[in-house]
């Protein structure tokens, strides 16, 4: 009897069949890098049964089942029922046909192995391996079922289950039956390395009893979560121990608090980690984590600015007590109130100063650049960068390189250099690159040096190669491969080699948004073996293959994305911080991610925002209003007089929706922060109820924005609703709000429907809106509300209190 399935049909009627997936693009954290990958593991594995030309009957007939079983499994059947239906006696057959369950399903073959009739160790620890890579925690639990007794065997899967699955490794880990010191401390260093606190509960279960490898696992921990630090007394750390661990922890915190805006956490931190000798300090950053900042210029935005001042005034009483320089506190003054003149940004600069010294306290011992007059230049650049993640490396490098007396000697020289190198400088000399290499890199990067376009992404590709686990040297080598400029020849014209110097240019924007993206996907080991040659087409390869870009738009895919005249590569960088995220949310993101992407190239782009498939609300509001509907689709040309600098404009561009938290400050959906806030993004860019009123200057960038939402108001009918006001750093505020304000005004009059606004921000000049308002579902997952301070899911939520500003 020959039953043939077609793996790819959904119907499989003969066998029981299970669901299963295989993530073949998800990257281990750093540390399980390690551990080599399952495809370096199977590798010329193959098929261990050979059929020779002269086969008889009996042998071509078996050929023909085996054949036949791989597909069924591939197909969704259990191999345990295959090899039974096809009578497969053969234990190398037996064994191709496992593996291609375990990648598919690892649990389902780790609980059912024993009925495959597999009984060689080799066999069962190759199978095992291919499971834990699929499934880590369903492999942990089943693990005794393969029946291994080499305890290294064991360790090698454990190792892989723990990189697949931290968390649900952790829970089963004593169904291994591991009692090796050493191998449960570098189980425990790729658990702690996820980032989950509860998995370091573990800890104290299995006996680890060496202080200094508890140590070491929490040290990782904590870089990944501070959280572990509210646990810290568990441990049976020395004082030294717990102090690094707790600094390690306030580094965590204090760079999640900055890229998200979000400071409860690091609040708590001040809150239960403060000693009397240090009390003040402490009381003054938590007091700065709560504080509120109003988004209009009122008599509550008067009383923030006195306060921001005063806990400023502290600050610098404790930083003086502490060996801090005068001059270098008043400076950092001066800029904090002077050229910062967002009330958030303020506060956020307090924050970052007030936890650097709450670091030091720790260790009042540690050498601070605060009290260092040399580095004020170094520290105005550092504070001077917006870019919160960006900022936060620039700081960790900084208390980093105070640690090494001949590399600050030597950072002290280079920054002679202009201070828009100067982090530049901090990067190379903190990982340790010869001063001559850094050196060339600022000599070729000095005429640009004022080009933001060209200095954002080289500071971002600094900071990233800093963080990363490349070896210096690995890390030079790109960089050499990066700052290679032509040299002109003795007879080359000069047109001819400013061509060359020009496609050069033109390249090295690409390499770096390569070496950067990759870098932020974790493809490290992609980045071991480039060449200049080699470096775009890998990259190319790897990202067509993450954004499921169709064939057709390949082409079209680096010029829209990678080439923008406005934010190279944007979109690349956005969707490298997404991967930071559990593979859950990764696997629901990027699918929209690349229906975004190839809306964009294929032009579909706005038949696919304003369709009312997938899309409940706009279904509801316009299926019986497509006039309503095209008014809203269609931006409006805003009217306001004597505009000169900049203008007011109706959008819903892609490119506009993508940099509308990046282009402002404050933001949580800037594309560099922490992807559990601007994951959120996608709604904005895939949900049509959502616009953006704009002031764009002459550059063509956003210098302040609102969202617009259509949303069901009172008697069902719509309302526009709009969020609050966002603006770059140094703007005339209160300005570009009324001009925004107008330009809102416009578009619902002439859309004849009401125009409401958050009551928290206009409550003092406009009267209630009589009602809730409701979004009634959209096509994305996620969507972040300021009106409601927090994400609301699949586009559903209400705004129960409002104010009107304007109705028909």
């Amino acid at each position: 009897m020959t039953l043939t399935i077609n793996p790819n049909s959904s119907e499989k009627s003969d066998f029981p069949t299970k669901q299963g997936n295989t993530d073949s693009t998800s990257s281990l954290h750093e540390i399980s890098k390690t551990i080599p990958t399952l495809q370096e593991k199977t590798e010329g594995l193959g098929s261990t049964h050979h059929v020779t030309s002269g086969a008889t009957p009996e042998e071509l007939k078996l050929k023909e089942s085996f054949e036949e079983a791989k597909k069924a499994v591939a197909g969704g059947a259990y191999s345990m029922h295959v090899i039974d239906f096809y009578d497969i006696t053969d234990q190398n057959m037996r064994f191709e046909v496992v593996k291609i369950e375990a990648a598919k399903d690892g649990m389902g073959t780790s609980e059912h192995i024993q009925k495959c009739g597999i009984t060689d160790q080799n066999m069962l620890f190759e199978i095992a391996k291919i499971s834990a890579a699929n499934d880590g925690e369903g492999t942990s639990l089943y693990i005794q079922n393969y029946g291994m007794t080499d305890q290294n065997m064991r360790f090698e899967i454990l190792k892989i289950a723990a990189a697949q699955n931290s968390l649900g490794t952790s829970q089963h880990i004593q169904n291994y039956g591991m009692t090796d010191q050493k191998m449960l401390f570098e189980t425990f260093k790729i658990i702690a390395a996820q980032s989950d606190t509860k998995i370091i509960e573990c800890l104290r279960y299995f006996h680890m009893t060496d202080q200094n490898m508890r140590f070491e696992i929490l040290k990782i921990a904590a870089a990944q979560n501070g959280g572990v630090c509210f646990r810290i007394q568990n441990y049976n750390l020395s004082k030294d121990q717990q102090l690094q661990i707790l600094q390690i922890g306030l580094a965590q915190i204090v760079s999640k608090a900055l890229e998200t805006n979000y400071f409860l956490l690091l609040e708590k931190f001040a809150n239960t980690q403060k000693v009397s000798s240090t009390q003040k300090l402490f009381e003054a950053v938590a007091q700065t984590c709560v504080l509120q900042i109003p988004h209009l210029e009122t008599e509550e935005a008067q009383k923030v600015k006195k306060t921001l001042k005063e806990t400023f005034e502290q600050l610098k009483d404790f930083a003086l007590q502490s060996g801090a320089s005068d001059k270098v506190l008043a400076s950092l003054e001066e800029t904090i109130f002077t050229k910062h003149t967002s009330l958030l940004q303020q506060q956020k600069d307090l924050l970052w100063l007030g936890s650097w010294m709450m670091h030091y306290s720790f260790n009042p011992v540690e050498k601070c650049p605060l009290a260092d007059e040399a580095m004020l230049p170094l520290l105005n650049s550092i504070l001077n960068t917006f870019d919160a993640n960006l900022r936060n490396q620039a700081t960790s490098a900084m208390t980093s390189i105070y640690k090494d007396h001949v590399k600050i000697e030597s950072l002290k020289i280079l920054m002679a250099a202009d201070e828009r190198l100067h982090l530049i400088v901090l990067f190379s000399t903190t990982i340790g690159f010869e001063a001559e290499m850094t050196k060339k890199i600022c000599d070729e990067l000095y005429p640009s040096r004022k080009d933001a376009k060209m200095m954002t992404p080289i500071n971002g590709l600094m900071g990233a190669l800093y963080k990363s686990n490349l070896s210096s040297e690995e890390k030079e080598q790109l960089l050499k491969m990066i700052f290679n400029p032509p040299v002109k020849g003795d007879r080359e014209r000069q047109n001819e080699y400013k061509e060359r110097l020009s496609q050069y240019r033109k390249s090295q924007q690409h390499w770096i948004a390569a070496v950067h993206s990759l870098l932020a996907f974790g493809q490290e080991e992609i980045l071991k073996n480039v060449t200049a040659t080699t470096l775009i087409k890998e990259w190319q390869t790897f990202m067509v293959k993450t954004f499921n870009i169709r064939d057709d738009l390949l082409d079209k895919f680096f010029p829209t994305f990678g080439q923008s005249k406005r934010y190279p590569n944007g979109i690349i960088i956005y969707a490298a911080r997404l991967q930071t995220l559990p593979k859950e949310e990764r696997d629901i993101l990027m699918p929209l991610l690349g229906k975004l992407i190839n809306s964009v190239l294929d032009g579909t782009f706005p038949q696919m925002r304003y369709s009312f498939t997938d899309n409940k609300h706009l279904e509801t509001l316009f299926s019986k209003s497509e006039e309503l509907l095209k008014k809203w689709q269609t931006s409006l040309p805003i009217k306001i007089d004597n505009l000169t600098s900049y203008t007011i404009e109706d959008t819903d561009h892609w490119e506009d929706l993508e940099l509308m938290g990046t282009e402002v400050d404050g933001s949580c959906q800037n594309i560099h922060r922490d992807p559990a806030f601007n994951l959120c993004l996608l709604s904005s860019f895939l949900d049509g109820k959502i616009r953006l009123m704009v002031a764009r200057d002459k550059a063509g960038k956003i210098i302040g924005r609102v969202i617009l939402r259509i949303l069901q108001g009172v008697n069902n009918k719509p309302v526009l609703f709009m969020e609050q006001l966002y603006t770059r750093n140094g703007v005339n505020e209160k300005l570009i709000h009324e001009h925004i304000l107008e330009g809102c005004m416009q578009k619902a009059q002439s859309m004849g429907i009401a125009l409401a606004a958050s009551s928290e921000d206009y409550s003092d000049f406009y009267a209630k809106y009589p009602g809730t308002l409701q979004s009634l579902g959209g096509p994305a997952p996620y969507e972040y509300v300021d009106a409601l301070r927090d994400i609301q899911q699949n586009g559903v939520y209400s705004i129960p209190e409002s104010c009107l500003l304007w109705s028909p």
